[in-house]
């Protein structure tokens, strides 16, 4: 938890940003902990205005690539290969059901 000296060191520091980008705007301070005026697309959150893939955090890509791994591991191959051994085949789940 941060002491209250810090919070009002960054407060200002942030209050004294504002009144730079906004020099003519009286009530530039408010805006201190929110810079983005508007949410047009190019001062908004860009993953409201992507579309696709691209809309993901990188987070998000390695989850997803790293769950398609593992179902492509799990899967048996197309072309008639067997799964590895260690990982069970959906098959055999789906006879025995």
């Amino acid at each position: 938890m941060q002491d209250r000296a810090i919070r009002r060191h960054h407060s200002q520091r942030m209050k004294a940003r504002a009144r730079r980008l906004f020099p003519g705007y009286p009530n530039a301070a408010r805006n201190a902990d929110h810079l983005a005026v508007c949410s047009c697309w190019m001062c908004g959150n860009s993953r409201h205005h992507i579309k696709g893939m691209e809309r993901l955090t990188i987070q998000e890509r390695r989850e997803n690539a790293a769950n398609i791994s593992l179902a492509s591991s799990c899967l048996p191959l197309g072309d008639g290969t067997p799964a590895p051994a260690d990982q069970p085949d959906i098959e055999s789940f789906e006879e025995g059901e």
